[in-house]
């Protein structure tokens, strides 16, 4: 008890300029990852809902990345990112790949959108038509089986 109350007696220094105040490597990762996922889910829904769904991701990343490009704010957070994560492009590279993971995503969901109705239907209509549908046990029966004429003497 007493070594527990000791650690909390003695001072510690706090790092308390810009970093604290901003999101760690957690929470950017986890607004990536929860952009990826809410725009791949409504993606599959309607193609549409995949940009209403990116809304609140593309505001945490915009406004994360406007302040890593502030003159005053940016110089700031490469240093203290350095200290707290080893080093200063491991934040900043990781803000990044998860924004692109997002962007990626939306642009994904855009290309492979569901089809149609219409779409499926007329694609049916047109593999029907080029590639005839072949009866069981039709193939073979004109000339008759090759094995079997020659057994009978045909």
């Amino acid at each position: 008890m007493m070594f527990a109350l000791w650690f909390v007696m003695v001072p510690t220094p706090a790092w308390a300029e810009v970093m604290d105040k901003e999101p760690g490597l957690g929470q950017v990762w986890f607004w990536g990852l929860a952009g990826v996922l809410a725009i791949f889910l409504a993606g599959r829904i309607r193609w549409w809902l995949a940009w209403p769904a990116a809304l609140l991701p593309a505001l945490f990343f915009i406004g994360l990345i406007q302040e890593m490009g502030n003159p005053l704010i940016g110089p700031s957070m490469w240093r203290e990112s350095g200290q707290l994560y080893g080093s200063g492009w491991v934040y900043w590279i990781s803000v990044y790949m998860a924004a692109a993971m997002a962007i990626v995503t939306l642009l994904g969901v855009g290309v492979s959108r569901p089809l149609s109705r219409s779409a499926k239907k007329s694609l049916k209509a047109k593999t029907s038509k080029e590639a005839p549908a072949f009866k069981k046990g039709s193939a073979g029966k004109k000339k008759g089986n090759p094995r079997r004429n020659k057994k009978k003497g045909r």
